[in-house]
């Protein structure tokens, strides 16, 4: 999920003109609201032993002229849990920005302490998408005050 930082041209402009490192500033801005969002996904995340809320991370890195913030995980079930499965995870995916394959026939699963049962999938518990969704505009306006305080740090030059 990409999101673009609108509405900061100016800012940018600005703190160009001065002498100041918007790049650098952009840079740090984003580490920063990675952090803010890796902190919410891992409050939304469903807990049942832990690895998953423990395999969130974040990065940010330079890539043809960009900065990008990276909010993801390496759990091999974290698709499974954001996205749900089966008919159940289709009908409670509410994340229509992705486009995601269901298994749509009944499979049989042996259910610790309960037996074989035939189950339709798991609902969709999203974490990292509404992470992200709950802040965008908290983030643009953060980017926006650090590049406002990068200007008045270069203006007392």
């Amino acid at each position: 999920m990409a999101t673009n930082v609108t509405g900061v041209e100016s800012l940018m402009k600005k703190l160009t003109e001065l002498g100041g490192n918007v790049e650098e500033t952009l840079y740090k801005s984003i580490q920063k609201q990675g952090e803010l969002v890796k902190g919410e996904a891992k409050m939304l995340c469903p807990v049942d032993t832990g690895d998953l809320r423990k395999s969130i991370y974040k990065k940010t890195k330079r890539a043809k002229g960009k900065i990008i913030g990276i909010v993801y995980t390496n759990s091999d079930h974290a698709a499974y849990v954001e996205f749900g499965t089966g008919r159940t995870g289709e009908i409670t995916n509410k994340n229509t920005n992705v486009n995601v394959s269901y298994k749509q026939d009944k499979w049989l699963v042996n259910i610790p302490d309960v037996g074989p049962r035939w189950i339709e999938g798991q609902p969709a518990q999203p974490y990292l998408y509404p992470a992200l969704k709950n802040n965008e505009k908290r983030i643009i306006e953060y980017i926006k005050a650090d590049l406002r305080k990068a200007i008045r740090e270069v203006a007392k030059k």
